[in-house]
């Protein structure tokens, strides 16, 4: 007999401990994921690019969270080997949480394009000062003029 099935064989009562913390896991995940969601759709409506990267970061910790509540799972039934109830229980929140992390993941999916388009948005007003830069001095080739900053000197 392995050490861990020797301690949960002593402590009676110690699945339903188990199970209750498991329960409290997966809705902690549940409660990330369902954040992630609002927020990535906030970051897209509001085009909040500070917004989305919060929303890409937080999948690490969605991630983290769901391979933390498999390992869970998968120790109550080594442990345990739980029947009836219990078992379907502990199988559902091993469902339920690889959905979770994938929403979690279409969550950053959402944000992800708005991080590139708001890099893509920079890009395209540098590109529109250079272009400006060019044609100032296009126009003090031709005219003598500087036109940069307002400049009225010849």
């Amino acid at each position: 007999m392995k050490v861990h099935e020797a301690k949960s064989a002593q402590a009676p009562g110690g699945l339903q401990k188990h199970i209750e913390r498991l329960k409290y896991r997966i809705l902690a995940v549940g409660g990330l994921v369902e954040t992630a969601i609002a927020r990535s759709i906030s970051a897209l409506v509001q085009r909040d690019a500070v917004l989305a990267s919060a929303v890409i970061a937080a999948d690490a910790y969605i991630d983290r969270a769901e391979v933390e509540v498999e390992e869970d799972c998968v120790r109550i039934l080594e442990d345990h080997q739980p029947k009836g109830n219990d078992l379907r229980f502990v199988v559902a929140v091993l469902k339920i949480n690889s959905s979770l992390e994938r929403m979690g993941d279409l969550a950053e999916n959402i944000a992800s394009p708005l991080m590139q388009l708001h890099y893509l948005t920079r890009q395209l007003e540098r590109l529109g000062d250079m272009a400006t830069n060019v044609a100032e001095n296009v126009i003090y080739m031709v005219e003598g003029q500087i036109v940069r900053h307002g400049a009225d000197a010849k």
